[in-house]
Protein backbone atom coordinates (compact mmCIF):
# COMPACT_ATOMS: atom_id res chain seq x y z
CA UNK A 1 0.00 0.00 0.00
CA UNK A 2 1.48 3.30 -1.00
CA UNK A 3 1.57 6.05 1.58
CA UNK A 4 0.69 9.62 0.98
CA UNK A 5 3.55 11.82 0.73
CA UNK A 6 1.65 14.54 1.94
CA UNK A 7 2.93 14.39 5.46
CA UNK A 8 6.63 14.12 4.29
CA UNK A 9 5.67 17.46 2.35
CA UNK A 10 4.63 19.51 5.35
CA UNK A 11 7.33 18.34 7.46
CA UNK A 12 10.23 19.50 4.75
CA UNK A 13 7.82 22.98 4.29
CA UNK A 14 7.55 23.17 8.07
CA UNK A 15 11.62 22.53 8.45
CA UNK A 16 12.29 25.32 5.04
CA UNK A 17 9.66 28.06 6.61
CA UNK A 18 11.83 27.64 10.30
CA UNK A 19 15.27 27.66 8.34
CA UNK A 20 13.56 30.99 6.53
CA UNK A 21 12.55 32.47 9.61
CA UNK A 22 16.02 32.26 11.61
CA UNK A 23 17.56 33.87 8.78
CA UNK A 24 15.11 36.22 8.35
CA UNK A 25 15.55 37.05 11.69
CA UNK A 26 19.03 36.96 12.34
CA UNK A 27 19.89 39.62 9.56
CA UNK A 28 17.22 41.64 11.46
CA UNK A 29 18.89 42.12 14.69
CA UNK A 30 20.58 45.53 14.81
CA UNK A 31 24.24 45.22 16.60
CA UNK A 32 24.43 47.56 19.24
CA UNK A 33 28.03 49.71 20.46
CA UNK A 34 28.92 51.08 23.37
CA UNK A 35 30.38 53.41 23.21
CA UNK A 36 28.48 54.02 19.40
CA UNK A 37 31.22 54.19 16.34
CA UNK A 38 31.64 57.15 13.84
CA UNK A 39 31.71 56.14 10.60
CA UNK A 40 34.34 58.74 10.44
CA UNK A 41 36.34 57.38 12.85
CA UNK A 42 36.87 53.92 10.46
CA UNK A 43 38.04 55.91 7.57
CA UNK A 44 41.62 56.32 6.58
CA UNK A 45 43.28 59.62 6.80
CA UNK A 46 46.16 61.45 5.31
CA UNK A 47 48.75 60.78 7.59
CA UNK A 48 48.65 56.81 5.81
CA UNK A 49 48.65 58.27 2.46
CA UNK A 50 51.64 59.97 0.73
CA UNK A 51 52.92 63.23 1.79
CA UNK A 52 51.06 66.27 -0.47
CA UNK A 53 47.67 64.36 -1.14
CA UNK A 54 44.92 66.53 0.08
CA UNK A 55 40.93 65.97 0.58
CA UNK A 56 38.72 66.42 -1.93
CA UNK A 57 35.93 65.53 -0.49
CA UNK A 58 34.03 63.64 2.52
CA UNK A 59 30.22 62.97 1.20
CA UNK A 60 27.57 59.70 1.79
CA UNK A 61 26.28 58.46 -0.98
CA UNK A 62 22.31 59.73 -1.41
CA UNK A 63 19.06 57.65 -0.66
CA UNK A 64 17.77 56.43 -3.77
CA UNK A 65 21.53 56.02 -5.99
CA UNK A 66 21.94 52.89 -7.51
CA UNK A 67 25.24 52.26 -5.12
CA UNK A 68 23.27 53.10 -1.82
CA UNK A 69 23.09 50.00 0.37
CA UNK A 70 23.01 49.53 3.80
CA UNK A 71 22.29 51.71 7.00
CA UNK A 72 24.85 54.04 6.71
CA UNK A 73 27.45 54.89 4.66
CA UNK A 74 30.48 57.76 4.41
CA UNK A 75 32.77 58.51 1.33
CA UNK A 76 36.04 60.15 1.36
CA UNK A 77 37.92 61.11 -1.71
CA UNK A 78 41.88 62.02 -1.84
CA UNK A 79 43.41 63.69 -4.48
CA UNK A 80 47.29 63.78 -5.72
CA UNK A 81 48.00 67.43 -6.69
CA UNK A 82 51.25 66.70 -8.42
CA UNK A 83 49.17 63.72 -11.12
CA UNK A 84 48.32 64.52 -14.32
CA UNK A 85 45.61 67.07 -14.12
CA UNK A 86 45.47 67.18 -10.42
CA UNK A 87 42.32 64.49 -10.40
CA UNK A 88 44.18 61.02 -9.45
CA UNK A 89 44.16 59.81 -5.84
CA UNK A 90 42.01 57.73 -4.19
CA UNK A 91 38.93 56.94 -2.07
CA UNK A 92 37.56 55.42 0.95
CA UNK A 93 34.04 53.87 1.60
CA UNK A 94 32.57 52.12 4.60
CA UNK A 95 29.33 50.98 4.80
CA UNK A 96 27.67 49.97 8.06
CA UNK A 97 24.44 47.15 7.85
CA UNK A 98 22.47 46.10 10.34
CA UNK A 99 24.69 43.41 11.79
CA UNK A 100 27.21 40.89 10.78
CA UNK A 101 24.98 39.14 9.31
CA UNK A 102 23.71 40.99 6.97
CA UNK A 103 26.66 42.44 5.84
CA UNK A 104 28.34 39.05 5.09
CA UNK A 105 25.63 38.63 2.70
CA UNK A 106 25.52 41.34 0.83
CA UNK A 107 29.16 41.41 0.98
CA UNK A 108 29.18 38.63 -1.65
CA UNK A 109 26.94 40.73 -3.41
CA UNK A 110 29.35 43.93 -3.60
CA UNK A 111 32.91 42.39 -3.92
CA UNK A 112 30.90 40.80 -7.69
CA UNK A 113 29.41 43.84 -8.78
CA UNK A 114 31.42 47.13 -10.33
CA UNK A 115 28.83 49.80 -8.94
CA UNK A 116 30.41 49.04 -5.49
CA UNK A 117 33.75 47.92 -6.15
CA UNK A 118 35.42 49.26 -9.16
CA UNK A 119 37.65 46.05 -9.32
CA UNK A 120 35.29 43.75 -9.32
CA UNK A 121 35.77 42.41 -13.15
CA UNK A 122 40.15 42.31 -11.62
CA UNK A 123 42.34 42.04 -15.13
CA UNK A 124 45.02 40.43 -12.28
CA UNK A 125 47.31 43.54 -13.18
CA UNK A 126 48.50 43.04 -9.31
CA UNK A 127 51.96 44.16 -8.37
CA UNK A 128 54.81 41.94 -9.07
CA UNK A 129 55.10 39.47 -5.30
CA UNK A 130 52.28 40.94 -3.77
CA UNK A 131 51.11 38.82 -1.27
CA UNK A 132 48.97 41.36 1.49
CA UNK A 133 45.97 39.98 2.97
CA UNK A 134 44.48 41.71 5.77
CA UNK A 135 44.98 39.57 9.36
CA UNK A 136 41.44 40.98 10.61
CA UNK A 137 38.94 41.36 7.86
CA UNK A 138 36.01 38.77 7.84
CA UNK A 139 36.02 38.61 4.27
CA UNK A 140 38.38 40.27 1.75
CA UNK A 141 39.15 40.87 -1.88
CA UNK A 142 42.28 42.48 -3.61
CA UNK A 143 42.02 43.14 -7.12
CA UNK A 144 43.07 45.88 -9.86
CA UNK A 145 41.43 46.82 -13.06
CA UNK A 146 42.37 49.73 -15.15
CA UNK A 147 45.18 51.34 -13.67
CA UNK A 148 43.51 50.66 -10.12
CA UNK A 149 44.00 48.62 -7.67
CA UNK A 150 41.42 48.09 -4.46
CA UNK A 151 40.34 46.05 -1.67
CA UNK A 152 36.62 45.46 -0.76
CA UNK A 153 36.66 43.89 3.03
CA UNK A 154 34.15 43.22 5.65
CA UNK A 155 34.86 43.45 9.32
CA UNK A 156 31.94 42.72 11.49
CA UNK A 157 28.91 44.82 10.10
CA UNK A 158 30.75 47.10 8.72
CA UNK A 159 32.26 46.96 4.68
CA UNK A 160 35.13 48.89 3.62
CA UNK A 161 35.97 50.05 0.15
CA UNK A 162 39.40 51.39 -0.60
CA UNK A 163 40.90 52.02 -4.39
CA UNK A 164 43.36 53.90 -5.55
CA UNK A 165 45.07 54.88 -9.00
CA UNK A 166 48.60 53.37 -9.66
CA UNK A 167 49.58 55.85 -11.88
CA UNK A 168 49.68 58.47 -9.66
CA UNK A 169 53.55 58.89 -9.12
CA UNK A 170 53.49 58.49 -5.28
CA UNK A 171 51.56 55.18 -5.23
CA UNK A 172 54.10 52.55 -5.00
CA UNK A 173 53.42 48.61 -4.14
CA UNK A 174 54.69 49.72 -0.35
CA UNK A 175 52.65 52.73 0.27
CA UNK A 176 49.40 51.07 -1.22
CA UNK A 177 50.62 48.12 1.24
CA UNK A 178 51.31 50.84 4.11
CA UNK A 179 47.84 52.30 3.39
CA UNK A 180 45.98 48.86 3.59
CA UNK A 181 47.62 47.89 6.89
CA UNK A 182 46.82 51.62 8.17
CA UNK A 183 42.98 50.54 7.36
CA UNK A 184 43.17 47.14 9.42
CA UNK A 185 44.64 48.98 12.28
CA UNK A 186 41.92 51.62 12.28
CA UNK A 187 39.56 48.46 12.40
CA UNK A 188 41.49 46.53 14.63
CA UNK A 189 41.56 49.33 17.37
CA UNK A 190 37.92 50.75 16.78
CA UNK A 191 36.15 47.45 16.79
CA UNK A 192 38.42 45.88 18.91
CA UNK A 193 39.34 42.93 16.36
CA UNK A 194 42.42 40.57 16.76
CA UNK A 195 44.22 38.97 13.85
CA UNK A 196 42.22 35.40 12.45
CA UNK A 197 44.30 32.20 13.66
CA UNK A 198 43.56 31.15 9.86
CA UNK A 199 42.01 34.15 7.61
CA UNK A 200 40.20 33.08 4.68
CA UNK A 201 41.35 33.40 0.98
CA UNK A 202 40.28 36.09 -1.32
CA UNK A 203 36.22 35.73 -1.80
CA UNK A 204 35.45 35.58 -5.51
Amino acid sequence: MNRSPFPRIMLLSGVLAFVLAGCILTEAIPSRRDPPLALQDLLIDLTELPAGWRVYEISSIPGGAPHEIGDENLLIDYVDPSSPQGRDGAYHLIYRFRNPALAARLYKRMQNDVLFFGEAGDHGKHPTDWQYRGPIADDWRFACEFGHCGVIARYDEFVSVFSVSMTTPAMMPAVLEAALKAIDARMADKLGKTPLTTPTPDSR
